[in-house]
């Protein structure tokens, strides 16, 4: 029985998949303390750990990836300050190990001050130089967000990582700031979904993804949405506030002989959306995993955790990336055959409509989403995840 410190960045892609693991973790007889901003106590209390927040606040939009020297400057932002004051707090509580997201450089660094055994938990693809290139593009793009970022963010950028050398000893390389491997690094999907997986090695340990009843799931009546094929639409959490797109799926399926369920977070007033036909629900939250189980197509963001989720269930994906990484997980699906990801910018209602009706009257698409949700559960979950974690903590 141990006591662990558990970094993460505050968004619900990178610590929803975490709480399973901590809950398994209390369990198991172990005190875990948990990083994150107030948004997220309740659902971090929940899971069994004990909430400290962080001093630092994340600018609106930062965390959506669209660019990713504006990211790094946020990350290394932070690290600076949540090193400054928590340093003392950790050398005063001694804990056993610390565990970080793959995008908490300060959790990697701040281990490596004390000599601390830490274990990385990654909740997209492993980012390696291969799966770089194929987001969108990403090396073409980067000389633009340098651009936008402007001379004084980047030497915003430069400055912090002195410091941080002559201070502490660190050496942030760029790419390792979003990625921060470990002897041990928990994956939250299968060997066979990340690209390749097998040339990463045995740190990696891949364990699918976490699937469980969420303690803050949303109340939704079921009966609206029998008696016909279901499709389920959601952009996410971040940047979801697309009426136009909405708009779209409405005229799309307004008169199909399917249910549609939409599901348009809390940055958008649904009434915006005018009257629906009977066939169109939507609503600001749902219980995703419920409506994945019942659902016939997802389409979504390309989320890792939602088309994760979508596939564990065997359901397939029509894509529409709003991010560079999420072009990288839809490309994926596709290239698995367990879908189709649409990167124009402008999507019409005609092109939702083909490409929904073409995916769910094709047979292999199903097929494609089952092989890889079989995968996901061969993995062993988030108590595979814990067995390893334990199991490295222990070792000499």
């Amino acid at each position: 029985m141990g006591t662990g410190i558990f970094f993460n960045v505050p968004a619900h892609g990178h610590i929803n998949p975490t709480l399973p693991i901590v809950n398994e973790l209390v369990k198991r007889g172990e005190t875990i303390i948990y990083f994150s901003t107030e948004e997220f106590r309740d659902k971090i209390e929940q899971a069994g750990a004990k909430f400290k927040p962080y001093s630092f606040t994340v600018p609106k939009g930062t965390m959506a990836g669209g660019n990713f020297v504006k990211l790094i400057r946020m990350l290394l932002l932070a690290t600076e300050e949540v090193m400054l004051k928590t340093i003392e707090y950790i050398r005063q509580l001694d804990p056993d190990y610390i565990i970080h997201d793959s995008m908490c450089p300060w959790g990697k660094y701040i281990s490596k001050y004390f000599g601390i055994k830490a274990i990385n938990t990654t909740s997209t693809f492993v980012f390696t130089e291969e799966t770089t290139n194929k987001a969108d593009r990403f090396k073409k793009k980067l000389m633009k967000m340098v651009l936008a970022e402007g001379i004084s963010g980047v030497y915003e950028i430069v400055s912090i990582r002195r410091r941080l050398k002559i201070k502490y000893g660190v050496h942030a390389n760029m790419l390792d700031l979003v990625r921060n491997i470990e002897d041990l690094n928990v994956v939250f999907t299968s060997l066979e979904f990340q690209p390749d997986g097998a040339k990463l090695g045995d740190k990696f340990k891949f364990i699918g993804p976490s699937i469980y009843d969420r303690k803050d799931a949303v109340e939704f009546s079921f009966e609206r949405i029998k008696g016909k094929k279901l499709v389920y639409i959601s952009l996410g959490t971040i940047v979801n506030e697309r009426l136009g797109f909405y708009k779209e799926c409405i005229k799309a399926f307004s008169k199909s002989d399917y249910n549609i369920l939409i599901a348009v977070g809390n940055k958008l007033n649904k009434n915006n959306l005018g009257q629906t036909p009977a066939n169109i629900i939507i609503e600001n939250y749902v219980p995703q995993i419920e409506v994945l189980k019942c659902a016939n197509l997802f389409i979504s963001h390309g989320g890792m955790n939602s088309v994760s989720e979508a596939l564990f269930f065997g359901v397939p994906l029509l894509i529409i990336p709003q991010q560079s990484e999420q072009v990288m997980v839809g490309k994926r699906v596709e290239e698995l055959g367990a879908g189709i990801c649409i990167t124009e910018k402008r999507i019409t209602s005609g092109d939702l409509f083909k490409t929904s009706i073409y995916i769910m009257g094709n047979s292999l698409f199903y097929e494609s989403a089952r092989k890889i949700g079989a995968s996901f559960k061969a993995s062993g979950g988030y108590k595979a995840g814990v067995d390893a974690i334990l199991n490295y903590i222990l070792e000499k």
